[in-house]
């Protein structure tokens, strides 16, 4: 004989023999025709309580109970349905094959033993950066690698620091910079987080203290104090320098004034090293002023792309091709 999966607890010292038949009809399971022998709707049609009601009475004087195993200790359970739907959804149509979950007991040391392996693995990885700064891993950094480094940290917010690059036009520099450090184990990056403009960085306060422990690192000062192996000349070294600024029309000029003229605040340090090739341009607006920008020419051929002539206006694409045409 196939043992039951399901059983129905009655309150015997609060129930009345007309509670106790209303609620054996409502619970009266055909197992073999796998569906209730009597509609909810048939249960409850002599009396006078709606079916919230009904269902209320039916929960509070009794208990309609489920066999389940622990998948983890495979200890079985009675848990309580409070609904035929849940009672159809956990007996399906295969009564003779337990259902399985986790039982509390064991959903508890589950979540231990995960918290321990993520405990075991954060360690690993602070150990790994310790022994990174112990063997003075820092000193193949150049002075803006380093620099990046000591601001990443400073900060403890990567998109300040991001904010902090881009404004000086070095963003792709600081991602590289972010992937070195990484690759050397001076910080950890988290890979899932990883695209073109951003990179998380895990474990920011355990590096702190591990940097503060070997080198004179401060995260409330500002300065930035580089090991005596780096110069400190080549801090910005990798700083994609330009500058954009608007050029105002002197409508008031005398004959010693310029046609246009600015006052220009610099909010960051702009390094204009010798030797490098700078492209200038000035754009002149509907208002009237220039709209001028110095870039190094290098940045721009970094940054530019092709696209087919077929795919700009006409109009462009004739200009374009007569000027071609031109230079024969």
């Amino acid at each position: 004989m196939k043992e039951k999966r399901f059983k129905l607890e009655l309150d015997e010292a609060l129930i009345t023999d007309t509670q106790k038949q209303l609620i054996g009809r409502y619970w009266n399971y055909d197992e073999e025709n796998k569906k209730f022998v009597d509609k909810a709707k048939t249960v409850f049609q002599d009396n006078d309580m709606s079916l919230a009601a009904n269902l209320s009475l039916i929960n509070s004087l009794s208990t309609m109970r489920m066999a389940k195993l622990c998948k983890v200790c495979l200890n079985e359970f009675w848990l309580p349905v409070y609904s035929r739907t849940q009672f159809i959804y956990n007996i399906t149509c295969h009564i003779d094959i337990p259902k399985y979950f986790t039982c509390e007991k064991c959903r508890i040391l589950l979540k231990e033993e995960q918290l321990a392996k993520v405990e075991k693995e954060r360690a690993k990885i602070v150990e790994q950066i310790r022994e990174a700064y112990e063997q003075q891993r820092y000193k193949s950094l150049t002075g803006f690698e380093f620099k990046v480094l000591i601001n990443t940290l400073k900060n403890n917010n990567y998109n300040t620091t991001l904010k902090y690059y881009g404004n000086q036009g070095s963003h792709g520099a600081f991602i590289k910079t972010l992937d070195k450090l990484d690759t050397l184990n001076l910080v950890q990056i988290n890979q899932e987080s990883m695209s073109e403009w951003y990179r998380e960085i895990l474990f920011v306060k355990e590096t702190q203290e591990i940097l503060s422990s070997i080198l004179p690192f401060d995260p409330n000062k500002k300065e930035t104090v580089l090991p005596e192996n780096l110069d400190s000349s080549d801090a910005d070294l990798n700083f994609a320098n330009e500058l954009k600024f608007f050029l105002y029309p002197n409508h008031d000029k005398s004959y010693l004034s310029p046609d246009f003229s600015t006052l220009i605040e610099i909010k960051e340090d702009i390094v204009l090293k010798k030797g490098t090739t700078f492209s200038a341009g000035g754009w002149i607006k509907k208002n009237g002023r220039i709209n001028v920008s110095i870039v190094p020419t290098s940045e721009i051929e970094a940054n530019t792309r092709s696209i087919s002539m077929e795919k700009v206006p006409k109009e462009i694409g004739d200009l374009m091709n007569l000027h071609f045409y031109k230079l024969k």
